[in-house]
């Protein structure tokens, strides 16, 4: 089946010069005087056009025009490689751009979707979607294999450009390599696939994305050898390795745990390197955002409290990859960095509120086994110093409500001396997020899967509390949706309460059964 990639290369492979002329043809007509030459297109007129229908989309995109915006993106994509123009340092790098931002539209076009099935089935409205393929993960995963082989190719004969024209195109060759790495790992766990070769495919990109960012942050100092001044590194390209060294850690450790489980605990001898290379990528990640830091200044544009939120993203990464006696110290730390940002704001937002308190939640679940008052002490900042920060400033921020609702039951199943308020104020809270409907959901762009789980937290805290019809429909819901199995619920302790009643039984029986 011939889709808009196929149809675009398909062009790029045709012989140029024989473009479909407009009107009449040259023998005919009443009038007709002599031939009408189509007029000749050069490289420049053609790449100002691709310029100016990625503007055109990058306005779109802007305004939260997924499918508009992807449409415009398309026609980019088409313009550059039917002109053949992908090799082109401009061409290239417009096509990287659009091949980057068409994955992300695609994404936001998934997301809403999935809101718009949901919105069917409850009989709310979402706008109907203008028609779009959806770009399957084959797709994918071939347009950033080309868009990084044009940019190469480019790149190849790039010597002659100044260095900092070269440092911008190893930039972008480097988020490619990361954006494909993603991408191979989502293949990856889509097809349950764990050889060592599979599993080694997306770490490659990974490498490969620090290598780029590597170089396109030397290209940038070299660009500064011959000014009056000590040559500075790009903060942003900082940033950008840090985050690509952090990323293949993370890769490297969930390679080496997967060869642990399958050697049944023990640590094979091919894990030894990869782990070795795993610690060292994450301890450079996190010397990075400290340079990063200490070069950062505003007067050149440079965002310190974004910079703060990314190393606190980065530190609360590394807690999981950490040795274990390491994690409350990253902890303290992560959680320090999203703090400091959120000082520097003069309104907080809501997303850099509700990454503390998703910190602070993350590091109470991490102690919860060992020190249940500690644990508690740190769901309660979560919610004060996190979440309740946030909703103050927008109070209908499902991300926050989530996060409080969340942070609640997890204190009433603690067990403490507030263990009953705190349940009953998880219960008011999920019942507010049980009736949002999904044009809000879809508006927040809130994931699925951070939906679902509430939704199945909400039948946790309703079982705790012994309502047993209200669970009993949530969990008929949650089961409806897919989003958890019979299994799961049987096994779950919180319902424990409300394994006598009838839907319950019956769900043993099922389970029985299947």
């Amino acid at each position: 089946r011939s889709t808009w990639a196929d149809e675009a290369v398909a062009r790029s492979r045709a012989p140029m010069g024989r473009g479909r002329g407009r009107g009449r043809s040259a023998g005919g007509g009443a009038g007709s005087l002599s031939p009408k030459v189509p007029a000749t297109r050069t490289p420049d007129d053609i790449l100002s056009e691709a310029e100016g229908l990625l503007e055109r989309a990058e306005r779109q995109m802007r305004m939260k025009e997924s499918e508009k915006a992807s449409k415009l993106l398309k026609q980019v994509v088409e313009v550059i490689l039917g002109a053949k123009l992908q090799t082109a340092k401009a061409g290239s790098l417009m096509l990287a751009s659009a091949t980057g931002s068409l994955l992300e539209m695609d994404d936001a076009m998934a997301l809403q979707d999935h809101w718009r099935a949901r919105a069917k089935s409850t009989g709310d409205a979402l706008p109907a979607p203008l028609p779009a393929e959806r770009l399957t993960p084959e797709m994918r995963i071939s347009a950033l294999t080309l868009a990084l082989d044009s940019l190469t190719s480019a790149s190849a004969s790039a010597g002659g450009l100044p260095l900092d024209e070269r440092s911008h195109m190893s930039d972008t060759q480097a988020q490619l390599w990361l954006l494909l790495a993603e991408e191979q790992e989502k293949e990856r766990e889509r097809r349950g696939v764990e050889e060592q070769e599979a599993e080694l495919v997306s770490v490659e990109s990974a490498r490969r994305a620090v290598a780029a960012w590597g170089e396109a942050r030397d290209l940038h100092l070299a660009s500064q050898a011959n000014a009056e001044w000590e040559a500075e590194p790009d903060v942003e390209l900082l940033t950008s390795l840090a985050s690509a060294k952090m990323r293949l850690g993370q890769l490297l450790m969930q390679a080496v745990r997967r060869h642990q489980q399958r050697a049944a605990g023990s640590l094979p001898e091919l894990t030894v390197q990869p782990l070795a290379e795993a610690h060292a990528a994450i301890e450079a990640a996190l010397s990075l955002f400290e340079q990063a830091v200490t070069h950062c200044d505003s007067a050149k544009g440079d965002s310190l409290t974004a910079l703060l939120t990314d190393w606190a993203q980065a530190l609360w990464d590394a807690t999981a990859l950490v040795p274990p006696e390491r994690s409350d110290a990253v902890f303290i730390l992560a959680a320090r960095k999203a703090a400091d940002s959120i000082a520097l704001q003069t309104v907080p937002l809501p997303p850099s509120c509700s990454l503390l308190g998703d910190i602070l939640f993350a590091w109470a679940e991490a102690c919860g086994g060992s020190s249940a008052a500690h644990a508690a002490e740190l769901y309660l900042r979560a919610i004060s110093q996190g979440y309740e920060l946030a909703l103050r400033v927008s109070s209908r921020d499902l991300h926050a409500l989530i996060g409080t609702a969340d942070a609640q039951l997890a204190l009433a199943r603690l067990q403490f001396d507030g263990a009953a308020a705190a349940l009953k104020t998880a219960l008011s809270t999920y019942s507010e997020l049980l009736r949002v409907p999904p044009t809000e959901w879809a508006r927040q762009a809130v994931p699925v899967h951070e939906a679902a789980e509430m939704r199945y937290n909400a039948a946790c805290a309703l079982a705790l509390a012994g309502r047993e019809e209200e669970c009993g429909a949530v969990v008929a819901a949650i089961l409806h949706a897919g989003e958890a199995s019979i299994a799961e619920v049987l096994a779950d302790e919180d319902f424990a309460a409300v394994r006598s009643s009838s839907w319950m039984q019956q769900l043993a029986l099922r389970g029985v059964m299947w």
